[in-house]
């Protein structure tokens, strides 16, 4: 939600923030109305902050819409040019500032939706023990890894 790469983004195709909280809401409300919340976790899950990015506090529906909170990040690895650059980045530096930037906002339980590490320029191997112990350090309920090939 917090990205350009969706076109229900904000900010994308005269989408706002307010756009987004209204229809979680209303997505949750018929799920409350229809007592179909039994089996449901919602997990509002956006993507790590970068540059220029939409700023998470106005796009979240609120405490009582949510279950949990997933950030998405991945470590692209060292990739000067093509689509899109990017170089490495250990697992904490990835979400610290997004972990922070919710932070100031609530204290739902976090933890990652979707993670991953390129083996391009540096340990994929090492970067994944490290993520665990980040992860524990920063006391996250979870993590989804997915097994990126590069």
């Amino acid at each position: 939600m917090n990205g350009d790469w969706y076109p229900w983004g904000a900010n994308v195709n005269g989408n706002t923030p307010a756009d987004f909280v209204a229809a979680w809401r209303h997505v949750w409300k018929i799920f409350a109305e229809e007592d179909a919340s039994a089996n449901v976790v919602w997990e509002w899950a956006p993507n790590e902050q970068f540059q220029g990015s939409a700023a998470l506090e106005p796009l979240y529906p609120g405490d009582a819409y949510i279950d949990q909170i997933g950030i998405s990040a991945y470590n692209w690895g060292d990739r000067p040019s093509g689509p899109v650059s990017s170089r490495w980045r250990e697992f904490g530096v990835m979400i610290d500032p997004t972990l922070k930037e919710i932070g100031a906002f609530t204290d739902l339980p976090l933890g990652v939706s979707e993670t991953g590490s390129s083996a391009v320029g540096g340990d994929r191997a090492e970067w994944i023990e490290g993520m665990f112990d980040d992860a524990l350090e920063r006391e996250l309920t979870f993590i989804n890894y997915f097994d990126i090939k590069t």
